[in-house]
């Protein structure tokens, strides 16, 4: 049996040790961030962040502390302070795509959105299968009312997640509203060519070319000098040739590119295009003229 004087010297030994231990854990930087990661787990985002912090302070060139910070901060809802976090985890690793978006995220949620279009479209040019990159930019656009490339952006997102439905419907719906916005244009500025090509366009992407063709022929006779103009309803009157089969489109697009070709001659494509398009109007129209009429007797 141990002296009492025995017991005190072993408690003290115990407690000794155990203060040794606890000074280095706290300077354990990789036990904090474990320590971090396994509160962010369990969805302890408080001791989370205390952990991340301290990982921060023990070692302040760690991006995976600063990501976990700000991962940690975002969780919480604070998005400001995870912001700034995902600053100083970018500083540390400019390369990382994924800070790079979060960052965006952030600062999209704190009406900073200049910045985080900016991102957006460094992370898409940087990873071109970046789906959710792609997405947060289309809905950004979308809702700052920058029709032309949140069309383009969903259309990544389509073409990238086809099953998406949330994403092809906003598609038509960003198409729709850039017919109506180049329509209502065209009413403000009716004697503006460039209005009326503008609303051309956005017909043709939804698939109304009778109606683009209606706005180019405006367009032709506010600048029938441009052999843009006339080059455009030429193709635009082949594809209405093509789904109604009505010759008078095929004839009326030769008509069109020919006074573009009048206007600029040097279109060696267009005249090749123009040319194979009249020989098929030509023998379109006699075997129409050699055919015999209905109850004629031969």
């Amino acid at each position: 049996m141990l002296a009492p004087g025995n017991w005190q010297r072993i408690l003290r030994a115990i407690q000794t040790a155990a203060s040794q231990a606890l000074a280095e854990l706290a300077e354990d930087q990789p036990a904090h961030v474990a320590a971090a990661d396994r509160a962010m787990a369990r969805g302890d985002f408080h001791a989370a962040e205390l952990c991340y912090r301290r990982a921060c302070q023990l070692d302040p060139n760690d991006p995976r502390a600063a990501k976990g910070l700000a991962v940690a901060l975002t969780a919480a809802g604070r998005h400001g302070e995870a912001a700034a976090a995902y600053r100083k985890a970018l500083r540390l690793a400019p390369e990382d795509t994924t800070t790079m978006f979060n960052l965006a995220v952030a600062l999209a949620r704190t009406g900073e959105t200049a910045e985080a279009h900016a991102l957006l479209r460094r992370v898409t040019a940087r990873e071109e299968d970046f789906v959710e990159a792609w997405h947060n930019l289309a809905a950004l656009c979308t809702a700052q009312g920058k029709l032309a490339e949140a069309r383009d952006a969903w259309r990544q997102v389509v073409a990238r997640a086809p099953r998406a439905a949330y994403a092809h419907t906003k598609l038509g719906e960003v198409l729709m509203d850039m017919v109506a916005a180049f329509a209502e244009a065209a009413k403000i500025e009716p004697n503006n060519p460039v209005a009326h090509m503008n609303f051309a366009a956005a017909s043709v992407r939804i698939g109304s070319f009778g109606q683009a063709v209606v706005a180019t022929k405006r367009a032709a006779a506010l600048a029938p000098g441009d052999p843009g103009v006339w080059s455009s309803l030429g193709s635009l009157l082949i594809e209405l040739h093509r789904a109604t089969e009505e010759n008078r489109f095929l004839a009326e697009a030769v008509a069109a590119w020919e006074k573009s070709l009048a206007i600029q001659p040097d279109q060696p494509e267009l005249k090749k295009v123009m040319e194979h398009y009249r020989k098929q109007l030509l023998e379109t129209t006699e075997a129409s003229s050699t055919q015999p009429t209905r109850g004629a007797i031969n």
